[in-house]
């Protein structure tokens, strides 16, 4: 954002760049140019894109926003990338974006069945579904509502903590 007090919900969360408080006879300041708003990379040189240990930093001219998309693996405070931006007469302005990735958790639900000898019992297994109350389905949630669910990750596995290859939960009928 260029020159905008941040409030409510943006406090803290905007990169914000204000013009200097120097004035002219009539009141007038200089301008913030956002043409040469930029990202800065560990040498200083001036980057739309930067990559560092932690993911990719995206600088967006047009719509002035930072995105920072996190490796896979990475959760906590990533490195602070450095932001920069010029005034009309090119005096420079430099500032830090850091963003925190929150670990996303995914939980399970135990389940159990009941029945009569000679019949196959089925638990439906079903992935976010909050409301799940019977005890009898395999529910799994990820955690967070904005993150996807892998269903090709599903793993059983036995008491043991062993992969298994598939169950096969089948009572067979007795003949007399």
């Amino acid at each position: 954002m260029l020159d905008t007090v941040e409030t409510g919900a943006d406090k803290d969360q905007t990169v914000n760049f204000n013009k200097g408080t120097e004035q002219g006879p009539n009141g007038e300041r200089v301008n913030l140019n956002p043409d040469t708003l930029t990202l800065l990379n560990d040498a200083g040189d001036e980057v739309s894109t930067l990559t560092t240990s932690d993911g990719e930093y995206v600088l967006d001219k047009a719509s002035k926003t930072i995105t920072f998309t996190p490796n896979k693996t990475f959760t906590g405070q990533a490195k602070a990338v450095r932001v920069q931006i010029k005034d009309e007469n090119g005096t420079k302005v430099e500032t830090t974006y850091t963003p925190t990735v929150t670990e996303v958790t995914p939980t399970g639900k135990d389940s159990a069945t009941t029945g009569l000898q000679g019949f196959a019992q089925k638990s439906p297994i079903v992935f976010n579904q909050k409301d799940e109350e019977d005890g009898k389905t395999l529910n799994f949630d990820t955690g967070n509502e904005k993150v996807a669910f892998k269903t090709d990750t599903l793993t059983l596995l036995n008491g043991n903590e062993k992969k298994l290859r598939q169950l096969l939960y089948l009572m067979s009928e007795r003949m007399n």
